[in-house]
């Protein structure tokens, strides 16, 4: 569903608006997932746990409505060539820099969900924060996460401009989550955190704008659906290796490993600029 929503999204901008198409994309799916967090834990905590479920369902049958009503602004199907999928899969891989984009991003979900979808609300319970205190934390992180995505409305990234802040946040996103362990009250948890949010806020959309943009109208499809398979493997990856780290060593250290994936994708980064600016 996410892949043919980016790319059909991505198609009422005009050519060139790929940054701008994705930075709002990215924008509507950061936000909800905050409100959600917020309502649904709140509905669990006052109503029962079911609620959230039935709250689920209810948004997936607005979805569905509000779906009969997309045009589609692509070429008719009498004007696409057809292709076997073996050569589909062949020219999608052929494409220059996909694979680049593609670990850059599964680097940054295994992050992400390693931390904040993984192992943050344990470590604010280990300091003995209870649920309040996370609502701050989550808040910290995706308010200046959103704030980010949005900005994509407003700033126009060149490849230069696009290289250099992807340094920026890479290199971060490391250090903050090197200095997590060292966060003992809720303000300089919330501050790494902020920092964290705002970083990837930026290396989302950027990455997901060059998907779009290097590849053809007939492969925008395939190439997203490659991008997006493998930064989902991160978003598994990523949790089974912290639960690992976590039992084997302890909390910190699953702040230290996400932090040395960020400074390998800045070294990544660093290795490959031609490549990143071109």
């Amino acid at each position: 569903m996410w892949v043919m929503a980016t790319i059909l999204y991505a198609h009422y901008f005009k050519d060139g608006s790929a940054s701008k198409a994705m930075g709002i994309m990215q924008f509507f799916t950061v936000m909800p997932q905050f409100v959600s967090i917020v309502f649904c834990g709140l509905a669990a905590a006052h109503l029962g746990r079911q609620v959230p479920f039935w709250m689920a369902l209810a948004a997936s049958c607005i979805g569905l409505v509000i779906c009969c009503f997309i045009k589609d602004p692509s070429v008719s199907p009498g004007q696409r060539k057809a292709l076997r999928i073996t050569q589909y899969i062949k020219e999608t891989l052929r494409l220059p820099k996909l694979k680049l984009f593609t670990i850059l991003s599964m680097t940054a979900h295994a992050v992400l969900f390693m931390t904040v979808f993984g192992f943050t609300p344990l470590y604010t319970n280990q300091l003995g924060m209870g649920d309040i205190e996370l609502l701050w934390v989550m808040s910290a992180f995706f308010l200046p996460h959103a704030a980010a995505t949005l900005s994509f409305l407003f700033l126009r990234f060149t490849g230069r401009i696009a290289y250099g802040t992807m340094l920026i946040c890479f290199a971060v996103i490391g250090v903050c989550l090197m200095f997590v362990p060292f966060s003992a009250s809720l303000s300089t948890v919330c501050m790494t955190h902020a920092f964290i949010g705002l970083a990837l806020g930026f290396v989302f959309p950027l990455l997901l704008s060059r998907v779009v943009d290097i590849s053809s109208a007939r492969l925008k499809m395939s190439a997203m659906g490659f991008y997006q398979s493998f930064y989902a493997l991160g978003i598994f990856i990523g949790p089974l290796l912290a639960g690992r780290i976590a039992q084997v060593f302890g909390l910190a250290e699953v702040f230290y490993g996400a932090g040395l994936m960020a400074f390998s994708a800045l070294l990544m980064v660093l290795a490959t600029k031609r490549k990143m600016i071109g």
